[in-house]
């Protein structure tokens, strides 16, 4: 999110938008009574990226935007997501605020209302009636052909609102939940591109620990950002957490989230599964080769998705840091199962 200063207009009409089912999909029908008729077939070479939070999904899906080669929902579309180009008709001739601020998350990422953000997870919970939502975990699960298709329609309005001519564009969606959907994903999408992103695991754990106290704090402090983060389906870390429940899920050794050891039980039970894709459309990109290679990989990744743009400056991504401090009582068998893991990742990223 772009901050926890929301106003109280501001917040209403998020609540009013984000918090009940019955109006968000009367939303998407009314948006597609006005405007289905107008939207073209469109390529279906779409790039959706995904990983778990903090390995630099942002960053690469950032990246890929700035070629100027595809199309994302931005925040300018918040709150009504779902009815892209009659929220646009209705904002028109208001004046916004198009200024940088830096996200919530604190790690120097700024953003404005043109900024690409994840938020197309809004249609899977409205969709999928948040029946893949638990207390505690988020269910593996697959689409219906019917909710299959209903996506493809909204693909099409996302692209109509932002260009006339959808031919030239391709969807680009960040959505670190979509590993939940993946192969569904793949399959329905057989000509579209799945960026699966990971990194270190060390680095990673102490990455998510650092956001999750951060946010445990912040939504302490002001429960409208757990509510905004809720309604979006971002459950990665704060008091809304809840863990990724895969087919290849065993039980956690380690319960308190306060502790580096839950946090790579995490990492090895998102990236155990990841390992068990097989879909030729699913690309593994490899956080540490963007941060010490960035010109090589892009090129390499942009010959693959069929960029034109050659050439993107300044990729931002934090090198990795010293963690002698934190690695005190952390556990060495489970450090060596994630390594293992991690370097059959590199492995299948450089095939």
């Amino acid at each position: 999110m772009r901050g926890s200063d929301y106003n109280q207009v501001s917040r209403f009409l998020h609540w009013m938008a984000l918090a009940h089912p019955a109006i968000l999909e009367s939303s998407f029908l009314i948006e597609e009574s006005l405007f289905k008729k107008q939207v073209r077939d469109t390529l279906h070479n779409h790039v959706f990226v995904t990983g778990l939070a903090r390995a630099g999904t942002t960053i690469l899906m950032r990246t890929l935007h700035d070629t100027g080669s595809f199309i994302s929902l931005t925040y300018d579309d918040m709150p009504f997501i779902l009815m892209p180009n009659f929220w646009h008709i209705l904002k028109r001739g208001r004046g916004k605020d198009n200024s940088y601020t830096e996200r919530a998350h604190g790690d120097g990422i700024l953003v404005n209302t043109e900024s690409p953000e994840a938020f197309d997870e809004v249609f899977w919970k409205v969709f999928l009636n948040d029946q893949f939502i638990q207390e505690d975990k988020l269910l593996q699960h697959e689409i219906t052909k019917d909710v299959i298709k209903k996506f493809k329609s909204y693909l099409g309005l996302i692209l109509l609102r932002q260009h006339s001519n959808v031919e030239e564009k391709r969807y680009l969606s960040k959505n670190n939940n979509n590993i939940l959907r993946i192969q569904s994903l793949a399959t329905a999408f057989p000509m579209s591109s799945f960026l699966l992103v990971f990194r270190e695991p060390l680095q990673h754990a102490k990455s998510l620990l650092d956001q999750h106290k951060r946010f445990c704090k912040m939504q302490k402090e002001n429960r409208f950002v757990l509510r905004y983060m809720n309604w979006l389906g971002h459950y990665e870390f704060g008091l809304g957490h809840r863990t990724f429940n895969f087919e290849t899920t065993t039980s956690f050794q380690e319960t308190d989230t306060l502790s580096l050891n839950y946090w790579l039980e995490v990492w090895k039970n998102y990236y155990t599964y990841a390992l068990t894709l097989n879909s030729p459309n699913i690309l593994p990109v490899c956080y540490e080769d963007l941060c010490t290679s960035p010109e090589f990989v892009l090129k390499e990744l942009f010959s693959k998705l069929h960029v034109e743009k050659k050439i993107v400056h300044d990729i931002k991504l934090k090198p990795n840091a010293g963690l002698e401090n934190i690695l005190l009582n952390t556990s060495k068998p489970l450090i060596k199962e994630c390594q293992d893991i991690y370097d059959k990742l590199v492995k299948w990223s450089r095939l």
